[in-house]
Formats: C-alpha cells, sequence, structure tokens
C-alpha cells in the first residue's frame, strides 16, 4: 500500500500477507524533481530501484500474518490462511481496562464461490465480508470498530 505520513499504528501491506509501518520521511535535503511527490521538497521515500522514493507500507520483522510474534500484532489471528486487513476505529482490549487503537489486523481468510468470508480474533464464526462493505468486530479481543472487507 501506498502512503503519505507515518502513523504509529501497524497498516497493512499491499500483498495483505504482513504489517508495517509507512516508508515515509523527511530528508536534509531536496530529492531531486523526478522523485517529488510531496509539496515539500524533501519529503519521500528512501531510495529504491523500484519504488522511485515513492512511500509504501513496508513489513516489520516478525509481523508476517502466516507465523509471525503476535505479541506485536495486537488483535491480529495468525495462522496459514491469515491476510491483513484495514480496520476502521479498531480498538484492541490491551489488559483489562485498556484498549489499543490499530489500523489494520490479521485474519482468516477463506475465499469460496465469488464471496470471502472473515475469521478475526475473539470470534470463531466465519463472516461474510462483501467486497467494499465493513463488519463490525465484536468478541473477547475488540472492544469496537470495523474490518473493511477486501475485493475478492
Amino acid at each position: 500500500m501506498f502512503c503519505t505520513e507515518s502513523k504509529t499504528a501497524l497498516q497493512c501491506t499491499s500483498d495483505r500477507f504482513a504489517l508495517g509501518k509507512c516508508t515515509v520521511r523527511t530528508f536534509d535535503q531536496s530529492l531531486p524533481d523526478r522523485y517529488r511527490f510531496f509539496e515539500k521538497a524533501n519529503v519521500g521515500a528512501p531510495s529504491s530501484e523500484l519504488m522511485n522514493h515513492c512511500p509504501a507500507i513496508k513489513p516489520l520483522a516478525s509481523t508476517s500474518c502466516e507465523d509471525g510474534d503476535s505479541t506485536q500484532m495486537p488483535g491480529s489471528l495468525l495462522g496459514p490462511q491469515s491476510r491483513c486487513l484495514k480496520g476502521e476505529s479498531l480498538k484492541v482490549k490491551d489488559g483489562i481496562s485498556s484498549y489499543k487503537s490499530v489500523q489494520g489486523i490479521c485474519a482468516n481468510v477463506k475465499c469460496d464461490n465469488d464471496t470471502v468470508s472473515v475469521q478475526y480474533k475473539g470470534d470463531e464464526t466465519w463472516h461474510l465480508c462483501p467486497q467494499g462493505e465493513t463488519i463490525a468486530v465484536t468478541g473477547s479481543a475488540f472492544s469496537g470498530g470495523k474490518i473493511q472487507c477486501p475485493k475478492y
């Protein structure tokens, strides 16, 4: 996923296989004209042969949806069927009475007969998730928010 600002919360990578952070940063000097994507000439991403200083979500170590470190990925359900889904106002229970906001979570995703179903942490039910819609999260792992349904 391309991005324009560095957020503290983890976000989904373009391939949906992991969580990561935006590579955007402010440089000491202006970037060459052909690599300027922002109003400020010194804002962009580190140099890459393929990305031309265009910021994107870069996965962090141990944040793979299949076999990452669950302590680094609040609210995520890990496994071979797990993919990253964007969240809307997702709040993960973080202790007895505290909550943590997250931008994305890993959840089990199943594609069958032109439909997508999602199973997320704290709820064993498979929820039908039509493209472009959202599903409200309930259960023991969350205190509110929604998951955006992915394209089929």
